[in-house]
């Protein structure tokens, strides 16, 4: 991911969001971040995941983690998803009935596939 990154963006590029979880993959993309970039990070980790901030202060980088949700970011959230500003279709590589959700928290805990967007269908 780092390599492909790096040929599509050579000046660098100003945010990282990491969705799915992956500390090794946030890291290998430091080197291909601009000076006083953005690392978003909302992927669950799981219980001894850790990013270390001493990595980020070589390019000034900043690190931001939400977590969970409120009503505002819901909101704005919902309006862009409503306007097509935000495009989140293309991110789904795998979906599951509900019933088997157990066999979908494997998939992403154990990451036997390449997995970046989980969807349990509930219909």
């Amino acid at each position: 991911m780092a390599a492909t990154v790096g040929a599509w963006a050579p000046d660098g590029v100003a945010i990282v969001v990491d969705t799915v979880g992956s500390v090794p993959a946030i890291e290998s993309l430091y080197p291909h971040m601009v000076h006083n970039g953005h690392v978003v990070s909302a992927g669950f980790y799981g219980p001894h995941g850790q990013i270390d901030i001493q990595q980020l202060r070589a390019r000034e980088l900043t690190l931001h983690a939400p977590a969970g949700w409120n009503r505002e970011r819901m909101g704005a959230t919902l309006a862009m998803l409503a306007s097509g500003e935000l495009q989140t279709k293309a991110l789904i590589t795998h979906r599951f009935p509900a019933a088997e959700c157990a066999a979908a928290f494997e998939l992403v805990l154990k990451r036997g596939e390449p997995v970046l967007g989980v969807v349990l269908d509930w219909d």
